[in-house]
């Protein structure tokens, strides 16, 4: 398996983080962000949603589902 370089880990950092952002600025926790995405359908369990936020290696698709089920609307890219 080809290892991940700096630079995707930092960015993989980054997403991570604005998720976690998101998450506090709505006050909400991991439980209830999986609760919201299986009101969207998803089938997803808590511990995988947190592993995925904590390692950061989640796809677009993921990160897209988690910001539209908190409600954000926006988010303020922030690197660094």
């Amino acid at each position: 398996m080809k290892e991940k370089s700096q630079l995707d880990q930092e960015w993989e950092k980054v997403a991570s983080d604005m998720l976690r952002s998101e998450l506090e600025a709505h006050g909400l926790n991991m439980n209830d962000l999986r609760k919201k995405l299986a009101d969207n359908g998803s089938d997803i369990s808590h511990k995988a949603v947190r592993s995925k936020i904590a390692r950061g290696g989640f796809s677009a698709g993921f990160f897209l589902q988690c910001l539209a089920a908190i409600g954000s609307s926006r988010v303020k890219l922030d690197k660094g």
